[in-house]
């Protein structure tokens, strides 16, 4: 992610996003939340984000700023653990997450340029911050051994599912496990249907169309997730 060049993003995106810290830290871990979940917040405060035994892990929840109420910004001067990231608070639970990811990863790469690792949790997991620290610590260490690169390790850690890109209406469908394929009932139905055949581990297509049904399995990291730049 070090070729997203902060520079070319206009000044105002970072005007709700973190004071500049250009001190070395292995991550920095965003927290995506929505106003709402006020509750949510509270109970990781109360629990895991203070967590004295990872200082090299900076987190902060990620809310949206636009027409955010006075309430979560008393609430974000308070508690000093809130970045907000330049969109409208009302968006839908289909679009708001990903424009908040996706703002965040601008926020993070502008506020912590020296952290290995960018990652991003949601505010409904408890993580083990400390053992989160000392595996992807090793992680990183063992990428980089292996490689024998000058370059930082790269890595893509978390706990992973997959989905599968549907053709016909291009949509991502059946989500699944690393070890799974065609979770859903319908695709298992869909599966035993003589007109399906599989031509390899990551095509489906239907016999009587030379186009492919779906292709997969993509992976992706849930929970806590880290994405080296």
């Amino acid at each position: 992610m070090r070729e997203w060049d902060v520079r070319e993003t206009p000044t105002h995106i970072y005007s709700t996003c973190a004071q500049r810290d250009e001190s070395p830290l292995l991550a920095a871990l965003g927290i995506l939340s929505h106003e709402a979940r006020t509750e949510f917040r509270q109970a990781i405060r109360s629990s895991w984000l203070r967590a004295p035994a990872a200082p090299s892990i900076a987190r902060r929840f990620v809310l949206r700023y636009r027409a955010a109420s006075m309430r979560v910004q008393r609430e974000a001067a308070a508690q000093g653990d809130v970045v907000f990231v330049d969109a409208e608070e009302s968006l839908s639970r289909a679009r708001g997450p990903l424009v908040s990811l996706s703002l965040w990863w601008r926020c993070a790469l502008y506020a912590w340029p020296n952290a290995a690792v960018i990652g991003k949790a949601d505010d409904d997991t408890w993580i083990n911050l400390p053992g989160v620290e000392a595996h992807l610590s090793a992680s990183l260490a063992a990428v980089q051994e292996q490689y024998a690169s000058a370059e930082p390790a790269s890595v893509y850690w978390g706990i992973f599912e997959t989905f599968h890109w549907e053709t016909n209406i291009h949509r991502p469908t059946e989500w699944g496990k690393p070890n799974g394929f065609f979770s859903a009932p319908h695709c298992r139905r869909w599966r035993s249907s003589s007109r399906r055949m599989q031509v390899s581990n990551a095509v489906w297509h239907d016999a009587t169309d030379a186009r492919p049904l779906f292709i997969g399995p993509f992976y992706f990291a849930k929970g806590a997730r880290d994405e080296s730049e």
